[in-house]
């Protein structure tokens, strides 16, 4: 796990757990090759995991997501700019005396002032502002990349609660329109302030999908307006992350063994997607079925995590411009839909050629032969990222992030991620069971 703070590294390792002053730092040369097998993933995923170990699998994926509730808003608790900037800025009194406070209301229990959790009804000034509860002055805003399979609801549901722990607005931000989207932990501090049941203590944003892409315009208005210190951007690519960090935010995502995200994307695709029971739409029940979804996969160039770093992604910020072979989900797609996928970026070059692009078809005439094959084929690779642009892009957005951690060392990445940002706020109890119990399958 990698972070950056300012012009200081730290990491973890991944072997024996380091005390915390000797972290050692993790090189991008070690987190790449992890990217760079994606291509190969499908290739080198063995047939044998596609057998009874899935049903594990999609339940352990499934451990924290809960049932979707219908959206409410959230009551009293609207980001107000410098008033509300005001209100979360309260520091700490040391020996303060509670017993003092003869005016604090009684809806505000006493013992909950300065023990680490915001609680609105003890945010004011008779209940000497939670003693610093709901200091927000030295708490970082952060933008979750959440990239596909690579226990993103999990680190959402720690992030969110610590967040809400510290009485901060919770966002998320949905590549689908959906109206029972919900925000994916349940906060029992909302409840005991009287905030409803606590199942709706976050604001949910989604934008509609237009012909299998979604771009969120609009999306960084949205969250600024709101006042959001976290936010997850579910699913969207860096080209939105980008933006909120030009805006001040931290940006910060998590990175999976390749191998083990198809494996984790075969399994939801078989056993959960639309009530499946062992079965892909589109491919037999069977071995033969799995060795065609798998060879499949190899009819495109990279995968998720690379696709969605590199901004070569369906979901992405509305300002980008993104080619046809782009809009193209490289897990999810059935044989017919990769290929009409390919045969629009031909259609395309073909349109190119018949209108005449000038100089521009020129240059690749001269580098390339006579051929009009050759040439054709020069074109249509002058309208696609190469394999070599999806890497150099991936690793340049790895380059901004302010912290990566690995999926497959889940707790000491979100241990290091704590002691990151954190460090100097305290850390809820169910966010601890969530670091110290959860094991990402």
């Amino acid at each position: 796990a990698r972070s950056r703070e300012g012009e200081q590294e730290r990491s973890l390792v991944e072997d024996e757990v380091p005390a915390v002053d000797n972290t050692k730092m993790i090189s991008l040369s070690r987190v790449l090759p992890w990217i760079l097998l994606a291509p190969l993933a499908a290739a080198l995923w063995r047939v044998e995991k596609a057998g009874d170990r899935q049903q594990a699998f999609i339940r352990g994926d499934s451990l924290i997501e809960g049932s979707h509730q219908v959206k409410v808003p959230v009551e009293n608790d609207v980001w107000n700019g410098e008033q509300s900037e005001s209100l979360y800025s309260h520091p700490r009194v040391e020996r303060l005396v509670k017993s003092e406070l003869t005016n604090c209301d009684p809806s505000c229990d006493k013992w909950w002032i300065g023990d680490g959790t915001c609680d609105k009804r003890c945010l004011n000034e008779e209940c000497a502002w939670d003693n610093g509860d709901c200091n927000l002055s030295e708490t970082p805003k952060i933008a979750y990349l959440h990239i596909r399979k690579t226990g993103g609801t999990s680190l959402h549901k720690y992030l969110s609660l610590l967040y809400a722990s510290y009485g901060a607005q919770v966002c998320r931000v949905f590549s689908w329109q959906c109206d029972d989207c919900s925000c994916g932990y349940w906060d029992p501090n909302a409840k005991r302030n009287g905030f409803g049941t606590g199942m709706h203590s976050c604001n949910i944003f989604s934008r509609p999908q237009t012909d299998s892409e979604a771009k969120c315009d609009g999306c960084v208005d949205d969250i600024l307006r709101t006042g959001c210190h976290y936010v997850e951007l579910h699913h969207w690519d860096m080209t939105l992350a980008r933006q909120l960090k030009e805006r001040g935010y931290k940006i910060v995502t998590m990175l999976r063994h390749p191998v083990h995200s198809l494996e984790s994307s075969y399994n939801y695709e078989a056993f959960a997607r639309n009530g499946q029971s062992g079965r892909i739409p589109g491919y037999e029940a069977d071995q033969s079925g799995f060795e065609k979804w798998m060879k499949d996969r190899q009819m495109v160039e990279g995968f998720d995590a690379l696709r969605m770093l590199a901004g070569c992604w369906y979901e992405h910020d509305g300002n980008a411009t993104v080619s046809k072979d782009c809009l193209v989900n490289p897990t999810y797609y059935k044989r017919d839909e990769l290929e009409r996928a390919s045969s629009v970026s031909t259609k395309v070059t073909i349109t190119a050629i018949d209108q005449g692009c000038g100089p521009y078809l020129d240059i690749f005439f001269f580098l390339s032969t006579s051929s009009s094959f050759l040439y054709i084929t020069a074109i249509y690779s002058f309208m696609q990222l190469s394999r070599e642009e999806l890497y150099l892009k991936a690793q340049l957005a790895l380059e901004e992030m302010d912290f990566v951690g690995l999926t497959e060392d889940f707790q000491r990445s979100v241990e290091l991620l704590h002691r990151t940002f954190f460090s100097s706020r305290g850390e809820c109890e169910v966010c601890k069971q969530i670091r110290e119990v959860l094991v990402v399958r």
